[in-house]
């Protein structure tokens, strides 16, 4: 706000400034002065922080957007990178299977997968319940909201300390297409893409896919490499319009994360300390079993459990906008589900513990 204030005084001046040259020198200093009011002004940015389409500089609550290109020239690929754009918001990760927010100091230290968290997550305007559901691929996206603060009275319960939407592109009226491919160190391998438009002269459509692997990048001796991914997503969404008084959004979703060998719980013995918490011991103490580790770095273990990371998560949303006289109506539909296998080498060693 401070700064945004700030940028008002200044335009103020720049404008009362214009206005004098406008007086000295007559219609050519007014045709710079247009031009350089329009390289000034603010481009628009849309939110629905507020359940509605309102402009961000009109918007009182505390709110981080991001739109479609600056999602893309950040380089975004996982729902959790925004954290590093966004102040006050950090996460935390319980390995693969949880993400825990933290916005404002507010978090969740609970790492089950049925307890909610108290920054809200949302996905086109549908609550995802579950802390397992919500790491995944970001792809295909209009934008993504952060809001900041209590968030009850138009979200519910859950945001106490804040709220997290993400908002697909929607369907097209005009053909378009575009595909990703990137490549990196570790096999990696992401790809992504999208198609959309009319179907008829009443019914859009938009498909969106999202692949995501790379080869384990910490070593094991006598197994399988650990912390590999493969990961899948693939949005299908249809826009229907009855009448010129309202609109029909579908989303069919899904996400899978197949037969990925989930990481240790730790990778070295710990012991506790004078004040019983827990810390690394000696190099060279024995972990549990008796078996000493030759290796200080954690890239490079001996687990003889290959532990695992089975996830499925699917659903379908249906928004019905609609037009009235004197009102206008917004439904949201959606069913989320998922299931998940995890599995992790607890005693950080080649015994069968």
């Amino acid at each position: 706000m401070q700064s945004h204030m700030k940028g008002q005084t200044l335009r103020t001046r720049a404008a009362h400034a214009a206005a004098v040259i406008v007086v000295a020198f007559g219609p050519w200093a007014a045709c710079l002065a247009a031009e350089s009011s329009a390289e000034d002004k603010l481009s628009e940015i849309v939110v629905t922080a507020q359940r509605r389409e309102q402009n961000l500089q009109d918007v009182g609550t505390s709110v981080t957007a991001f739109d479609a290109n600056t999602l893309e020239e950040l380089g975004f690929k996982d729902v959790t990178d925004i954290a590093g754009q966004v102040p006050g918001l950090q996460y935390n990760q319980y390995g693969a299977t949880v993400t825990i927010y933290n916005l404002r100091g507010v978090s969740q230290n609970d790492f089950s997968d049925h307890q909610e968290a108290p920054i809200a997550v949302y996905a086109d305007d549908a609550y995802i319940g579950s802390t397992g559901a919500l790491a995944g691929s970001l792809f295909d996206l209009q934008r993504v909201e952060v809001l900041r603060g209590p968030q009850g009275t138009l979200f519910g319960r859950n945001a106490t300390g804040g709220l997290i939407q993400y908002l697909s592109k929607p369907p097209t009226d005009a053909p378009e297409a575009y595909m990703q491919v990137i490549g990196g160190n570790f096999g990696a391998f992401e790809s992504e893409g999208a198609v959309s438009g009319p179907l008829s002269d009443k019914v859009t459509a938009r498909l969106s896919f999202d692949t995501s692997s790379h080869d384990g990048y910490i070593t094991n001796r006598i197994g399988h490499a650990i912390e590999d991914q493969n990961q899948y997503a693939m949005r299908l969404q249809f826009r229907v319009k009855p009448s010129d008084s309202g609109e029909i959004l579908i989303k069919l979703h899904a996400l899978t994360n197949s037969h990925e060998t989930s990481g240790d719980y730790s990778w070295a013995a710990s012991s506790p300390d004078a004040t019983g918490r827990g810390v690394f011991a000696p190099a060279g103490t024995p972990d549990l079993g008796g078996y000493v580790n030759t290796s200080s770095s954690p890239f490079n273990q001996a687990e003889d459990r290959r532990g695992l990371f089975n996830r499925t998560v699917w659903g379908a949303n249906v928004r019905v906008n609609w037009n009235f006289d004197v009102f206008s109506l917004a439904s949201v539909t959606d069913y989320l589900k998922m299931q998940k296998r995890y599995g992790e080498d607890s005693d950080m060693s080649l015994n069968p513990l």
